[in-house]
């Protein structure tokens, strides 16, 4: 039996789960293969009343003669079947439905612990309070020198890269609890934003829930972030004669108020960008603003521009302040803080190797800070391809 659509095709999408976005579209997927797309109610339609049993050509009559709306059911039916969403096509299984196991168990229980709606009204008030003691003495603002513990620059920039780590992980366990309170599994990859590797959690799976559900489990990463910076600069603030655990906890604030201030750079997709994907119900804001943004310089863009709805452009110009904004963001953050950092550790490392015996202390030294660089150069480009790889095979900006 071939996989050949005709009108008489008996398709069965029954796996596909549905969410309301607006009155206009809603988000359609397979959680289980993670593929999700945006379409619109007269999609939702034509996707109910095949799984009714109908044809495609029953469908037709019927999306025509009862909802008066004209839709050509085939194509549409055709786009699904190139995105590997239909189940069954006359009897035919085209997808496997392999359902992993959904039953999150003990993490669920965790994440209701710190996701609840008190949990979150204290991370909010931490926030506020944060930036109000930043406001009150400014002198609690971190400089790039933080990172350096101690005179040896190789150890301190060691223990800054082990906790950067950690908060790192810290940050995505805190998206993975806040998921798996919303019943949603989790995955973490390697991936890189502009400059910087990261670790991140893969929650596209969120997109089988119901909107308003989709808030915290974005939002969870920063909120145990705000939890970690309020705690050092409390320290900072008032237990400054203990010399070693006061430049830790300005280390932690440098480290903290960094992944901070990048979350604005959501040209990079942080987690303000999905939280406003989903507030404006937009599936392609950046495609959107960098057409917007190049529509007078590059003719494709302009094309896709045109293209774009009406509601989607007016997003694509307030969204391409934000890009703007959020791409300068990122150069200061490199300009003042990557490039002096690294500059000052790397020339210190040089003159190290290059001044000491193989048997210094001072020579080690030098050679752990070369080490872990090389090391973030092989993560940066592991994570360069394996983005490229999903940005390859991804069928949907979700």
């Amino acid at each position: 039996m071939s996989n050949q659509l005709t009108l008489d095709s008996i398709v069965d999408l029954s796996h596909l789960s549905i969410q309301k976005e607006d009155d206009e579209e809603y988000t359609v997927g397979d959680l289980y293969n993670d593929i999700f797309i945006r379409i619109p109610y007269e999609g939702v339609l034509v996707i109910e009343l095949l799984n009714k049993g109908l044809s495609i050509e029953e469908s037709q009559k019927e999306i025509e003669n009862k909802y008066k709306i004209e839709i050509d059911v085939l194509d549409f039916v055709e786009l699904l079947l190139e995105l590997n969403l239909i189940h069954k096509l006359d009897g035919k299984v085209l997808m496997e439905i392999i359902k992993t196991d959904m039953n999150l168990g003990w993490k669920q229980k965790i994440g209701n612990l710190f996701f609840r709606k008190e949990t979150v009204i204290m991370y909010t008030i931490l926030s506020i309070l944060t930036v109000g003691m930043f406001c009150y003495e400014p002198s609690l603002l971190p400089n790039y020198k933080d990172m350096f513990l101690f005179e040896s620059v190789g150890i301190s920039l060691f223990i800054f890269f082990i906790v950067s780590w950690l908060l790192t992980f810290l940050h995505e366990i805190g998206h993975y609890f806040a998921a798996a309170k919303e019943n949603v599994p989790v995955r973490f990859q390697l991936s890189i934003r502009w400059f910087w590797i990261v670790i991140e959690a893969d929650m596209n799976k969120l997109w089988s829930q119901e909107k308003q559900k989709r808030y915290i489990p974005f939002l969870a990463g920063l909120c145990w972030d705000m939890v970690v910076l309020f705690s050092a600069v409390l320290i900072q603030f008032f237990i400054q004669n203990q010399e070693f655990i006061y430049h830790f906890a300005r280390m932690i604030i440098l480290i903290q108020m960094y992944r901070i201030v990048s979350q604005f750079a959501i040209f990079l997709r942080t987690d303000f960008y999905y939280i406003l994907i989903t507030y404006f119900n937009s599936s392609n804001l950046t495609q959107s603003a960098t057409a917007y943004l190049l529509k007078s310089i590059v003719s494709t863009k302009k094309n896709i521009y045109v293209n774009l709805p009406e509601k989607e452009k007016k997003l694509a110009k307030y969204y391409s302040y934000f890009y703007v904004l959020g791409g300068i963001a990122a150069s200061l953050l490199f300009v003042f803080y990557t490039v002096p950092a690294g500059y000052t550790a790397i020339n210190g490392a040089v003159q190290q190797i290059s001044s000491y015996q193989i048997n210094s202390i001072n020579f080690w030294d030098g050679f752990i800070l070369l080490s872990l660089t090389l090391f973030e150069i092989a993560l940066w480009c592991i994570g360069a391809w394996k983005s490229r790889i999903r940005n390859t095979n991804s069928q949907l900006e979700v």
